[in-house]
């Protein structure tokens, strides 16, 4: 979205920046603390970010995602991707990420 030029930040144009969803298994209501929620409905308002709500991934594939709803389990549409950040908790999984074959750099299990 932006730049650092010594003390000023450069912002990219609409047409230089990427297109980032986030995928929210839940409605939302209390997901999040307040000061969070509050920067992600300010990128959300600002067209930096596309949400969808009671979303989540049924399958990766090699270049795009399959989005299911994830109460019913309904592929609802598929996503041009080039990466996935799973933002799943406090602490690292590793141990549960490198059981479903993810490498995980520098870990030590």
């Amino acid at each position: 979205v932006a730049e650092r030029d010594g003390n000023r930040l450069l912002f990219r144009s609409p047409e230089e920046m990427n297109e980032v969803t986030l995928l929210v298994r839940s409605d939302f209501k209390t997901d999040l603390k307040f000061g969070n929620k509050l920067l992600i409905y300010q990128c959300l308002d600002s067209g930096v970010l596309k949400v969808r709500f009671r979303a989540a991934i049924k399958e990766i594939r090699e270049r795009e995602v399959v989005i299911m709803d994830a109460t019913t389990n309904k592929e609802i549409a598929t996503l041009p991707n080039d990466y996935i950040f799973a933002l799943i908790g406090g602490d690292r999984p590793d141990r549960f990420l490198e059981s479903i074959g993810i490498k995980i750099p520098g870990s030590s299990l």
